[in-house]
């Protein structure tokens, strides 16, 4: 315990930024000392910062006590706030406005600038959720990383997590929600304004352009095809994986560079 404590003490927290498209991205970096170990955090879905923190209603700063916890361990590490929000937010006009390739680049940007930082010759991508998506994404490129770290994020395409999730809604709002699903699927845009209102939410115009992007890529084959090490836990706070979520991450046939794990 002592130990520790003295390792965490000796962390010193910093403010980074890294080059964005129209201006910087900000996150912070927890420096646990040279030749460290470093992870960069890749945030989930929403408006969530760089702490884990969303103002739809997280509030318990999930990210930051995963540093903090890394730090102990003798691991530093950057977590970051996405472009066109709180820190970054003059990074992109319009935070609505991005692909998984915007993302990916934004990691990457992260990338240069962490192993510039702290003379790493790689650094490890921690993605929860949707983030780990896009860890995926960018390990699609091996250079310079290290391997990928996924946190309850989906082994399967969005799509087919939706359809089970939307099975629980009530049955007016099953066959429009299924019927939008598809469209976004096909590429095609779909008429909010026809919806009924607690789906014109999920299907709001300016995101689906980004929702099909999403809808159209597949974690297991972007898992599959990535030559870095790979592993998918289901061990930080309350974040979850249903099994049949992590199940394709398991097969060694479509997926053999990663592996599920749980404390």
């Amino acid at each position: 315990m002592l130990e520790s404590t003295i390792i965490a003490l000796a962390a010193v927290t910093a403010a980074l930024t890294a080059p964005g498209p129209k201006g910087p991205l900000a996150g912070t970096f927890l420096d646990a000392g040279k030749s460290a170990p470093v992870v960069l955090i890749i945030p989930g879905s929403g408006p969530t910062d760089r702490d884990g923190n969303n103002p739809l209603g997280v509030t318990a700063a999930p990210y930051k006590m995963l540093a903090e916890a890394l730090a102990e361990r003798g691991v530093s590490t950057l977590r970051a706030d996405k472009r066109g929000m709180f820190g970054s937010k003059d990074a992109v006009a319009d935070a609505n406005d991005v692909r998984i390739a915007d993302y990916v680049t934004d990691a990457r940007s992260w990338i240069d600038t962490l192993k510039t930082r702290t003379g790493a010759s790689c650094v490890w991508l921690l993605g929860h959720s949707e983030g780990g998506l896009i860890a995926l994404e960018a390990a699609q490129d091996r250079t310079s990383i290290c391997g990928v770290i996924l946190i309850a994020a989906p082994g399967r395409k969005l799509g087919e997590v939706m359809r089970d999730q939307l099975k629980a809604s009530p049955n007016t709002l099953l066959e429009p929600a299924l019927a939008a699903l598809g469209e976004l699927e096909a590429g095609r845009a779909v008429d909010a304004t026809k919806l009924p209102t607690p789906l014109a939410t999920l299907f709001n115009p300016k995101v689906q352009p980004f929702l099909t992007d999403l809808l159209a890529k597949d974690p297991a084959r972007l898992a599959g095809a990535s030559q870095r090490q790979c592993s998918s836990s289901r061990a930080v706070a309350t974040f979850r994986l249903r099994r049949e979520m992590r199940r394709p991450f398991m097969q060694p046939t479509r997926s053999r560079n990663c592996w599920s794990f749980r404390r």
